[in-house]
């Protein structure tokens, strides 16, 4: 079989599953997964936002996406795209083209397509040309759209389906061909099928098939298209549904995912703020300049030897979320600024029982904020997630969680599944970030809690970057004592 389709409940051994499913993937054969018990039970108040909004879904989501399987939402779906890949392979990219004999498709195809991520490539200028001259010659209806979404109208016949196919497919610009041949006896027959299926052969596009309604004729050419090799749905959502999951099919370098033992925690405390400094410097993690002071002169003189402007803020890591009580400033310029800022931070400390901590006074970076953060999963072992950050990175919820350890291709395929990608590339004044280095730091990451087996939650947030700049703001982790749970 080309195609194994999965039904999970629950899993025992987290990684010795997604080990069996990269050794499918690497025997060629793809792998289609249903994960049931979708729950938020996870979401539970953390010390971190990353355990704070990884339930257990996410995981098993980012994990399966991470071994190039494709995870879908239901029992049809399952079925729908085990046919699309017993029958063809997953697209290159998302450019597709639309041909159809029904004008009204073509148009809402092309909507609901793109709302879903794939792209309406235009259909380069000489093959539009060489479907006009059809038009010209009368082997394709004169009325007929040209451009893609390509339309023949109601009134083409088979053999002119298959005249204008054959320049879509030889123009090479597209990775996905969605052909609805919809039947309009007696001009558009099951002939109409055969002449398809041998130009989609020859394509390197992945071609799939649409017919709508429930009629015989509608079954029957369906079955038709489904024999020739051309995956066929009833529904047009259906069809865009499918080319849009597999159109995200991961093809992962990993070879196995190491072992981890998951052990049981006893008492659990946050990590000193030092030894998270001393953590980032080995892994190699550039963090924000900053000094921790006890006294208003002692701030005055640390902002200088940093340079203004300077953010302050509580140094205690017992304060999960700073910004939250008011433990946070920014911006802060000159001497009367700092005195005052250290006042009401001081304050604030003092409110919360943590005065004894000091004040940090940190450097200034601008910049995207990125959170990436770790956690413990009790299936998984450590995960790395990698998102939107800054204060509302758990309203806007924009991110990804593999299996750690990750590496950089890895990372990027992470980077690439973001709603933000595209600020990656630099956006209204900020520079393109250095993915590079950005894909190096994340990988270095994501071995903190894998190494450091007493490291339960490990997060910065935000890590901010800007161009060649990358730098760790803050940094906060929650250490236990561990016994052997198995």
């Amino acid at each position: 079989a080309s195609v194994v389709a999965i039904y999970i409940e629950g899993v025992v051994e987290g990684r010795e599953l997604l080990n069996k499913l990269l050794e499918l993937r690497r025997s060629g054969k793809y792998v289609v997964v249903l994960k049931a018990g979708r729950t938020p039970a996870g979401r539970r108040a953390a010390y971190t936002h990353t355990a704070s909004m990884v339930g257990e879904w996410e995981v098993y989501a980012g994990a399966l996406k991470q071994v190039g399987a494709v995870v879908v939402d239901n029992v049809k779906e399952l079925a729908d795209v085990s046919l699309a890949l017993s029958l063809q392979r997953p697209p290159k990219g998302r450019r597709l083209a639309i041909l159809t004999n029904a004008g009204g498709f073509s148009v809402m195809v092309s909507d609901l397509a793109q709302a879903n991520g794939l792209e309406i490539t235009s259909l380069p200028s000489e093959y539009i040309g060489r479907l006009e001259r059809l038009k010209s010659e009368g082997k394709i209806p004169l009325v007929s759209v040209t451009s893609n979404p390509i339309d023949l109208s109601g009134s083409a016949d088979s053999a002119a389906f298959e005249e204008a196919y054959r320049i879509v497919s030889e123009a090479g610009v597209f990775d996905i061909h969605l052909l609805m041949p919809f039947h309009v006896p007696p001009l558009m027959d099951e002939s109409v099928v055969a002449r398809l299926a041998n130009i989609a052969r020859s394509s390197n596009a992945t071609v799939v098939g649409c017919d709508g309604g429930n009629t015989e004729w509608s079954i029957a050419m369906r079955t038709l298209m489904i024999n020739n090799g051309i995956p066929a749905y009833r529904e047009v959502e259906d069809a865009i549904k499918v080319l849009t999951l597999i159109s995200r099919v991961y093809n992962p370098s990993k070879q196995s995912f190491p072992s981890f033992e998951i052990r049981a925690n006893k008492a659990s405390k946050p990590i000193r703020r030092p030894v998270l400094l001393e953590l980032m410097e080995k892994y190699g993690i550039p963090v924000a300049i900053e000094e921790v002071v006890y006294g208003e002169e002692e701030a005055v003189e640390a902002a200088e030897r940093i340079g203004y402007p300077v953010a302050m803020k509580i140094a205690s890591e017992k304060i999960a979320h700073k910004t939250d009580v008011g433990g946070v400033l920014v911006g802060v310029a000159g001497r009367h600024q700092v005195v005052e800022s250290f006042r009401k931070l001081a304050w604030v400390a003092e409110r919360l029982g943590v005065r004894d901590d000091g004040i940090a006074v940190q450097q200034m970076v601008s910049g995207l904020e990125l959170i990436v953060g770790s956690k413990i999963d009790e299936v998984f072992g450590p995960v790395v997630t990698v998102g939107l950050g800054g204060i509302l990175t758990e309203v806007v919820r924009d991110f990804i969680t593999f299996i750690a350890p990750v590496g950089e291709d890895e990372v990027g395929e992470m980077l690439r599944s973001l709603r933000l990608a595209r600020l990656l590339e630099g956006f209204r004044g900020l520079p393109p970030v250095n993915k590079e280095r950005l894909r190096e730091i994340i990988a270095s990451f994501s071995r903190i809690a894998f190494e450091n087996p007493s490291i339960t939650q490990i997060e910065i947030n935000p890590l901010m970057v800007c161009g060649e700049k990358i730098a760790a703001v803050d940094v906060r982790g929650w250490q236990s004592e561990a016994q052997r749970l198995r």
